[in-house]
């Protein structure tokens, strides 16, 4: 709901974006960096659930031994990238390792039981990544469009309300929704304790309890 328009605008206005904050010429020698480490940050968000699951089920000799294996992978791939292309082939060494750990993570988190990857092609889930890919495909056309700069972004704008408005009503579940509603008031100073008190009262467990 919230990460993949952030890479959709990331990819198709990060050159904007620089431009307007560091100027012309550093837009100009890292966009291209600003726009695959994008696509990393984004795989490394949804990699902490299976490694969290991994730590859960017991195995977080798991993540070690795949950091130890993945390491001298990282730094072959960072010097010959970085031979060939400078700043950018670091940052494509970068997502090259993310993209390996994510996939790891995945299948180790499968194979332990804690949930199926067929559950991760079916279901709300996979109605979840039609529309996020649907989203980053639109928004990367109307940044490329021969358009006026405001018509694009005007028009990428309305494309993640769209994306929104379709996620929340056909990507959620009722429960994340309400999860979803809470969330402001959750931040709010002194406003997270009360609802965690009262989440606890309800189900008869002190608040000096240990969970």
């Amino acid at each position: 709901l919230l990460m993949t328009p952030l890479l959709a605008v990331t990819v198709a206005f990060g050159g904007d974006v620089l431009r307007v904050w560091m100027g012309p010429e550093f837009a100009a020698r890292s966009t291209v960096v600003l726009e695959v480490l994008a696509v990393a940050f984004f795989l490394n968000a949804f990699a902490y659930v299976p490694y969290t699951s991994v730590h859960a089920l017991g195995r977080p000799d798991l993540k070690a031994i795949l950091d130890l294996v993945a390491l001298p992978l990282f730094a072959a791939s960072a010097w010959l990238l970085m031979l060939k292309f400078g700043i950018a082939g670091a940052a494509a060494a970068k997502t090259v390792i993310t993209v390996v750990d994510f996939t790891f993570l995945f299948w180790f988190a499968s194979r332990l039981g804690a949930f199926s990857l067929r559950d991760c092609v079916s279901g709300p889930l996979a109605r979840a990544a039609a529309l996020s890919g649907g989203l980053v495909a639109g928004v990367w056309a109307a940044g490329a469009a021969p358009l006026p700069r405001p018509a694009s972004i005007a028009l990428a704008g309305l494309l993640i309300a769209a994306y929104l408005v379709a996620f929340w009503g056909k990507a959620l579940e009722a429960g994340e929704r309400a999860a979803v509603r809470r969330l402001p008031l959750a931040l709010l100073p002194g406003w997270g304790g009360r609802t965690a008190r009262g989440y606890l009262a309800q189900r008869g467990v002190g608040e000096d309890a240990t969970l």
